[in-house]
């Protein structure tokens, strides 16, 4: 951290940290080091991302509020397309574990308008096909998961999206 100038730049390597501490299973640790990543940035990208990271964590730790508020503060700030789409991803996959189809369907639709990776792109069909799934929109659902399927490289996502199709 003393290498890191500047807010974004540390705000960049406490989220990054915060990162490898999730993936290693510490989770409050990493919990803290977003908190300090977004406390350190200046409004901005790095700091959006670091939103994002903390609203996934804890919505994996059941805090659907917290996940969010996090999430819907990334949005606020995210310049970076693929920054957004993200936020609205995750926008839509909290109110799909609600139960409020509506607003999933509102975020997907959002995020899928913006112009994205291929793989975040195929996870936005996803969650939208599970959507159109639940609404009982059967043949948009599939349609959905075979684009999505086709766009992405993704190993995990691609069996996830073959499991919808299955089902």
């Amino acid at each position: 951290l003393a290498l890191a100038r500047g807010p974004d730049s540390r705000t960049t390597v406490l989220g990054n940290l915060g990162f490898l501490l999730e993936q290693r299973g510490d989770l409050a640790a990493a919990r803290r080091r977003y908190e300090e990543a977004i406390a350190a940035g200046a409004l901005g990208e790095p700091r959006a991302i670091a939103q994002v990271n903390l609203g996934l964590l804890l919505a994996r730790q059941g805090d659907l509020a917290g996940a969010k508020a996090a999430q819907q503060a990334a949005l606020k700030q995210a310049a970076m397309p693929d920054t957004r789409a993200n936020a609205l991803l995750n926008l839509g996959d909290l109110a799909r574990r609600r139960g409020d189809l509506a607003a999933a369907r509102a975020a997907y639709e959002q995020a899928l308008r913006i112009r994205t990776w291929s793989e975040t792109r195929a996870y936005g069909l996803l969650g939208y096909g599970r959507v159109l799934e639940l609404e009982g929109h059967d043949t948009e659902a599939e349609a959905c998961f075979r684009q999505g399927l086709d766009l992405n490289t993704d190993a995990e996502r691609r069996a996830d999206l073959a499991l919808a199709l299955a089902a």
